[in-house]
């Protein structure tokens, strides 16, 4: 039968860990240098709002958000594989499920500007973010779980931080989103929050709340990094069969 081997399989992660990065950083550059955002932690979608970087932005995120559905697989069927215990199989399972919800997060984020149809955006953000984040503890949770098998629990460590990273600057970047658009209500220089600067109001908790967001968009590609060390493991066996017709 056809095999898929583990040094393969680990392309997943590490597509994500090039591409996410390459995604970040040519999207703000070329956002500054259009002059569409402000050069100072502009939040993530808006370094994408504009053309062209919103083509590169819409295209490297759809990439990211089909590696992110093919990477939960593969760690379902990964886990499934290790233990069959009644809890941990439900849980894996169900895991499944917000996972792709996160990929499809991501995809609702890539196709849908902030800058043209804002509601569904926003409804793709939370749920690439707070789907992610609870994939992510709850992934940690089965890591340690399962550690005894896979002889990772060095990696546990790793998932656990990278975890509450994530949920800490979740809460910052929620918290600081509220306060920095009441500041901005009350008061602002410039027409447009894209190129909100220290002269205008709320300038201060909007900082927190990009640099959060900045630090969670990289803690949980991190996350799905540190599945490296187990993909390298495995190996897909692909059972390919043709029907004829009667």
């Amino acid at each position: 039968m056809p095999t898929i081997q583990g040094f393969c399989l680990v392309l997943l992660p590490v597509a994500i860990a090039i591409i996410g990065p390459a995604m970040l950083v040519s999207c703000y550059t070329m956002a500054v240098l259009n002059g569409d955002v402000s050069k100072l932690f502009p939040y993530i979608s808006d370094t994408g709002g504009d053309a062209p970087e919103s083509c590169i932005f819409g295209q490297l995120l759809n990439i990211i958000s089909l590696l992110l559905l093919a990477g939960v697989i593969l760690r379902y069927k990964q886990v499934n594989t290790i233990v069959q215990t009644p809890m941990i199989h439900r849980l894996n399972t169900l895991m499944v499920w917000v996972g792709g919800l996160t990929a499809f997060g991501a995809s609702l984020v890539a196709n849908f500007q902030d800058t043209t149809v804002v509601v569904v955006h926003y409804l793709g953000a939370m749920l690439l973010f707070l789907c992610g984040i609870i994939y992510c503890l709850m992934q940690t949770y089965i890591s340690y779980k399962i550690s005894y098998y896979t002889s990772n629990r060095w990696l546990c460590h790793v998932r656990l931080v990278l975890s509450l990273i994530a949920c800490v600057t979740f809460v910052s970047c929620m918290i600081g989103s509220s306060y920095a658009s009441r500041g901005w209500r009350e008061h602002h220089v410039h027409k447009t929050i894209f190129k909100w600067g220290p002269e205008d109001g709320g300038y201060a908790a909007h900082l927190v709340s990009t640099f959060s967001e900045w630090a969670m968009a990289v803690s949980l590609m991190g996350f799905f990094v540190t599945f490296i060390p187990d993909f390298v493991k495995l190996t897909v066996i692909l059972d390919l069969r043709f029907f004829q017709p009667v």
